[in-house]
């Protein structure tokens, strides 16, 4: 794992770069759940500690490589407080679900339309792999 700091305007969270190749079972759940022949391409732990955020985006890369997203709930903090990841029905948009996940709950979504962010957390810390799948190669 290699690990690094995320701060800027758009995300405040720590980041942490986990090789695929360490969570072979995770890696072939998500592909069985998408089922279309794309695999696993990265794989983040992102931390989110009280203030934290990730501002309103897309994640497509526009290689291929981002094809879904999806988020998995690795740990919440008994005192913790906020409303994670909203999703919203279109980049304008202001209408938004937020889907409540408990820890080992996965979401998944399309990468290239579906513009997200995760609110800033209130309270306690949560801790989620993101991990995206799509083709290496076109």
């Amino acid at each position: 794992i290699r690990g690094g700091y995320s701060y800027s305007d758009d995300r405040t969270s720590k980041t942490f770069k986990a090789h695929k190749k360490f969570y072979p079972e995770f890696c072939e759940q998500l592909e069985e759940w998408v089922s279309d022949g794309s695999k696993v391409t990265q794989i983040d732990l992102l931390l989110y500690e009280k203030g934290d955020k990730f501002v309103k985006h897309i994640d497509d890369t526009g290689d291929g490589k981002r094809l879904w997203s999806t988020s998995t709930i690795l740990h919440l903090s008994d005192d913790y407080v906020g409303d994670s990841l909203k999703i919203y029905s279109g980049k304008d948009s202001e209408d938004f679900v937020i889907p409540r996940q408990e820890v080992g709950d996965t979401i998944i979504f399309p990468s290239k339309d579906t513009w997200h962010e995760v609110a800033p957390v209130e309270q306690g810390t949560r801790l989620v792999a993101v991990a995206w799948l799509g083709f290496e190669k076109l």
